[in-house]
């Protein structure tokens, strides 16, 4: 029997019908759902689901693998094509939401990197002290046979089926100094094997394939990387990459080391670091890489040479009022490479499910019109599933009839394509008509499997706007796009959407108890800041053993729609039947985030995502005035004059007038969240006043209100 508890959050999917394979679900809803977005039980998003990062020396916890993929790009030489993070995940797990203020050097408890972003030229520093550090780089490692150097790379056939086996050697870069003694820097590693394929019509993309294991050899010193072929067909064009010099083909490897990197400098003018997990990628010597079998005899052991010829053919469907590009792989023609519908914003994957969102404001603004703000943001691909579902039929009907199965194409898989030349257009609120207003943030990272990261600096009216597209109250929201260079000319366009009522990642935190077996009663709790109606509710169960199994859960106990306010809860029965090969296994409840509808509330939000270590305000200049017959004397009293009148603002100066210096200017300190939040008109300030006679001080008991940039203060009785 499963557990009687247990805990998951839940996160946008596709119908069963659409289904998804063990290693989508486990990488999409295990373990970093945003970098899916749109996470699904469909065997048709699989992705390999034991690729591999290992740690090298003392690391004790991987990132998250990289994920197997196609990357479009024109380049022949693979360190020629722009590469774009892939563990980018982690590091935004780790900036939002809000910005990480950096610290002094002496507070790092890393090596400190004299750059961002790193790489394995780098010298990395003690913070404290001399100490130096490396990062290593890779080459393929070589052996001599029968007199001939040969490399050690190799297919190999074993009962798991057709593998290829890289052997890595390492050194120090050469371009360190020889003067400079260092240590090699504590690192993860992943490798993949990446060449270039055609796609019809003469383009060219690049494929990616992640090594699933490897292993470090102490006593060698050597990295043992595997890759298992996911098909016959797969090895045949792996191996004519390899041995063709045209083709481009290279061994990426990506290090990941936890370091602090330089950013913004304090008040006083001193640098500030940021520590955390930082990613230089680089190809392995030979670069690229080319294998002549007749002089590796080693390398060859069977495997035959794929034909040549387009190795990626296009298919258009159309779903709604858009024709999709559906990128058919030639050696596994059930395998289609898409893009996804669109980017969102996203939340983080546990509770309270945070917007990965963060707004800093610059320090020192003189005026509402001098404040410039730093909107960052995260978003993730969406995937419809109702367009896959689709296109399955139309796709399957072209699949060699061995190929075929009787039930609607459930045999053809997708797979997200993902490039090396793909760019981020935005055009911020105003902007009228199609494509008026967009251009390029080539500041932007775009990575097609999963990630949009990019920062705006913006003024302070330039920031509301966008601030009130985001909630979905502009007339003109925010608009933009992620554009893929597909080759020949062709651009395919993936929008870009802004909108806190449209976010993917986690939404209602999930707990259940078993009251019977497949039966349980599970409250959902809305752990965001904003108000949520739960429209419509479904539940289902998934156990991860072997191919994954899905069970539909029966949601019974509610009247729909519910509305859930921040921090509310309802409670459910949800009855499920799984079958006997899943029996004692722990499910994951997977709940379909369609069915909810989030009302962003602007306070709450702005309070979420507002970095608080720089003061969110800005100075105001109040002229403060008193007239003549303010310092008479109260009647009866012509010797007790007023000396003075004192205004002390709240967050501001204090003024003192008197009957020969009757105006003054003061500076208040205004929140800017009564710009950014407001309706409209001059936000309100506080102050007190005090009377100085001669006889004694008068002090008004309570403050006073006023939003005039000239200001007559009122005076207290007496």
């Amino acid at each position: 029997m499963p557990d009687p508890n247990f805990r998951m959050a839940a996160f946008r999917r596709m119908p069963a019908e659409a289904g998804i394979a063990k290693a989508g679900l486990a990488q999409a809803v295990k373990i970093n759902p945003a970098l899916v977005g749109a996470v699904a039980k469909d065997p048709g998003m699989a992705r390999r689901d034991s690729d591999a990062m290992i740690a090298v020396r003392d690391i004790v916890a991987a990132p998250p693998p990289p994920v197997k993929g196609v990357d479009i790009g024109n380049a022949v030489r693979t360190d020629a094509v722009r590469m774009v993070d892939p563990q980018l995940w982690l590091r935004l797990r780790r900036t939002f939401p809000g910005f990480r203020r950096g610290v002094k050097r002496e507070a790092l408890t890393v090596p400190v990197a004299p750059a961002d972003p790193i790489d394995d030229r780098m010298v990395f520093e003690g913070a404290t002290d001399g100490s130096r550090w490396h990062l290593p780089r890779y080459r393929l490692a070589q052996q001599v046979v029968s007199g001939v150097d040969q490399y050690k790379l190799f297919v190999e056939d074993s009962p798991q089926g057709w593998l290829l086996r890289a052997q890595l050697s390492k050194a120090r870069p050469p371009e360190i100094p020889a003067a400079t003694p260092t240590t090699e820097l504590t690192h993860h590693l992943a490798v993949s094997l990446v060449y270039q394929v055609t796609m019809g019509g003469g383009a060219t993309a690049q494929k990616d394939l992640p090594f699933q294991e490897i292993t470090f050899d102490e006593a060698s010193g050597e990295t043992e990387a595997v890759l298992r072929f996911a098909s016959i067909g797969e090895r045949d064009q792996a191996v004519s990459a390899i041995t063709t010099a045209a083709s481009g083909a290279g061994l990426k490897t990506v290090l990941a080391a936890e370091v602090g990197v330089p950013g913004e400098k304090d008040d006083q003018g001193v640098q500030l670091y940021r520590q955390s997990s930082r990613f230089a990628t680089c190809f392995a010597e030979p670069n690229p890489l080319y294998v002549n079998p007749e002089l590796n005899r080693a390398f060859f052991a069977g495997a035959v040479r794929a034909a040549t010829g387009p190795a990626l053919t296009p298919t258009q469907v159309k779903w709604k009022d858009r024709f999709h590009t559906y990128w058919q792989d030639v050696a596994e023609p059930h395998v289609f490479y898409i893009l996804p519908d669109a980017f969102r914003l996203t939340r983080g994957d546990r509770p309270p499910f945070d917007p990965m969102c963060a707004v800093r404001v610059a320090p020192g603004a003189t005026s509402a019109d001098d404040a410039r703000l730093t909107l960052e943001f995260a978003a993730s691909t969406f995937i419809d599933a109702a367009r896959l579902e689709a296109a399955r039929a139309v796709l399957a009907a072209q699949l060699p009839a061995e190929l075929r199965d009787n039930g609607g194409g459930a045999r053809v898989r997708f797979e997200l394509l993902y490039g090396g030349k793909a760019s981020f257009w935005l055009s911020l609120p105003g902007a009228t008509g199609a494509g008026v207003g967009l251009s390029e943030r080539p500041g932007a990272q775009v990575d097609l499997r999963g990630v949009l990261y990019h920062s705006e600096t913006l003024t302070l009216p330039a920031f509301k706007a966008v601030f009130d597209a985001m909630m979905g109250g502009s007339v003109s929201l925010m608009r933009g796009e992620v554009r893929v260079d597909v080759g020949g000319g062709a651009v395919d366009r993936v929008p870009f959407e802004a909108r806190f009522d449209r976010m993917n990642g986690g939404h209602l935190d999930m707990s259940a108890a078993a009251v019977a077996e497949g039966r349980y009663e599970v409250t959902l709790t809305n752990t965001l800041e904003s108000p949520m109606t739960v429209r419509a509710l479904d539940i289902d169960l998934a156990y991860g053993a072997g191919p994954d199994v899905v069970v539909q859960g029966a949601v019974s106990g509610v009247t729909l729609p519910v509305d859930l306010a921040p921090g509310a809860s309802m409670r459910v029965a949800l009855a499920a039947s799984p079958p006997p090969e899943v029996a004692g296994l722990l499910p994951t409840p997977v709940v379909d985030a369609s069915g909810l509808d989030v009302k962003p509330d602007p306070q709450r939000i702005w309070d979420k995502i507002l970095d608080t270590s720089t003061p969110a305000e800005y100075a105001r200049t109040i002229s403060v005035r008193a007239y003549g017959p303010m310092f008479d004397a109260p009647s009866g009293k012509p010797e007790d004059r007023a000396l003075a009148i004192m205004v002390q603002f709240e967050r501001g100066d204090a003024v003192e007038l008197t009957p020969d210096a009757s105006e003054k200017q003061a500076t208040v300190r205004m929140p800017l969240s009564d710009l950014v939040l407001g309706a409209g008109g001059s936000p309100t300030y506080r102050y007190r006043t005090r009377v100085v006679r001669r006889t004694g001080q008068i002090v008004d008991p309570t403050p006073h209100e006023d939003s005039f940039d000239i200001l007559v203060p009122q005076l207290p009785a007496g």
